[in-house]
Parts: structure tokens; sequence; C-alpha cells
């Protein structure tokens, strides 16, 4: 008998058939995948991980079959054999890790992706940061030029006031001059 019920995902009626994963009921792959199944990635095409994890992915199954096989080979005493074929070949020894001890150094157990795409992430929300900041700074020092402009020219305007103020005493001194003069020769 298979349970039916509602995506753990989006929540939509599940038929009988529907996706199982880590005992959650899926409708499809796609939701699956959204809980944290990548069994199907190719199958669903555009499904958001970078190839780098996929072929992370990829060589962490390789080793745990790797491992499988090394215990098949030591319980059937073909370890010598295996050596000797691979040496035949030109090949290195493989040492994999003690499946008792865990994954070792080589096996990367998360599914985070490529270090380097988040580092990337941070040093482009930085420059953006960087070229906000400097896009505000150059707004900031035509605002302070424009601030200055202004006060260059009530400055020059005061001068001009004041030029005129003295332009035209400077006139009345002299007219009065004249007229003392003036009136100073008969």
């Amino acid at each position: 008998m298979m349970l039916v019920g509602n995506c753990i995902i989006c929540g939509v009626y599940v038929p009988p058939r529907g996706v199982w994963y880590a005992d959650l009921l899926c409708c499809s792959p796609i939701c699956a995948h959204a809980a944290g199944c990548r069994f199907d990635c190719d199958e669903i095409g555009d499904c958001g991980c970078t190839p780098y994890a996929k072929r992370r992915r990829a060589l962490r199954d390789t080793r745990d079959a790797m491992r499988i096989m090394r215990d098949v080979l030591e319980d059937h005493g073909l370890m010598l054999e295996f050596g000797r074929e691979l040496e035949a070949a030109g090949l290195p020894e493989v040492e994999l890790d003690d499946p008792a001890q865990g994954p070792g150094g080589a096996d990367e157990s998360s599914d985070v992706e490529d270090e380097t795409v988040a580092l990337r992430a941070i040093a482009t929300a930085v420059r953006s940061d960087a070229e906000a900041t400097a896009a505000a700074r150059a707004e900031a020092d035509v605002l302070h030029q424009l601030v200055n402009s202004a006060a260059s020219l009530a400055e020059r305007e005061r001068l001009h006031v004041e030029i005129a103020r003295l332009r035209a005493e400077a006139d009345a001194r002299r007219q009065t001059e004249d007229t003392t003069t003036e009136g100073a020769h008969p």
C-alpha cells in the first residue's frame, strides 16, 4: 500500500507513487531536489547546482563505490591480485580511508557550493559597495563644488556692490571737490 498525502515542499496532493526522499513525501523530482535530494539533478535540467558541485558529488559517490569494492576484494582475498593489476596498468595504488573512521580529507562531506563562488559574490558585493561609495563621494564633491560656486557668486556680487558703492562715493567726492574748486575761482 502506497501512502498518499501532501508534498512537504509545495503542499499539493501527492498521488500514490510520489517521490520519497529521506522519509519526506514529494510530488516531483523538483520538490525532492528542494528538500535536499541530489540524485535527479541531471533529469531536472537547470536545478541550480553548479557543475562543480555535481562533479564533487560524483567523485564522492565514486570513492564510496571504491570503498565497497575494496571491502569485496578483501573479503574474497583478491587484494594482492588487484595490486598487481594496478601496477601492470601503470596506475598508482589508491589508498582509501577506512569506512569505519568516516570520510577522510579527500572527501568533501557537504554539498556547499564552491567556496570561490561565495568569495566572488562577496567580492562583487564589496565592489558594488565601493562603487556606490565612490558614486556618493563624487555626488558629494559635485554638491560641494556647487555650494562653493554659489558662495563665490555671492561674494562676487557683494564685491560688485561694494565697488559700486565706493565708485559712487568717489564720484560724489569728486563732484564735491569740483564744486568746491569752481566756487573758489570767481
